[in-house]
């Protein structure tokens, strides 16, 4: 079996293909995942999440899109946010 066929067999890269996510979109997934499970806690503000795949301020303002309204995270129903 090649490293192609054994990662397609992952449920996370199905979804990652099904959904078209890029790395940073499968970084903030991750951290939420991992803030809900560890800490109990199934809500993170956006810049918290934005702070996970930014590497200084004016990236992290450059970034807003991912988890804004039209982006694909909230678009294809996969985040939720409270405004």
């Amino acid at each position: 079996m090649t490293y192609r066929a054994v990662a397609d067999a992952f449920g996370l890269e199905k979804f990652r293909k099904q959904y078209q996510l890029g790395i940073e979109h499968q970084l903030i997934l991750m951290h939420l995942l991992f803030s809900e499970l560890v800490e109990g806690e199934p809500f993170i503000s956006a810049i918290e999440c934005l702070r996970v795949v930014s590497g200084t301020r004016r990236d992290l303002f450059g970034k807003r899109s991912l988890v804004g309204p039209r982006g694909r995270l909230r678009r294809e129903g996969i985040v939720q946010a409270m405004e």
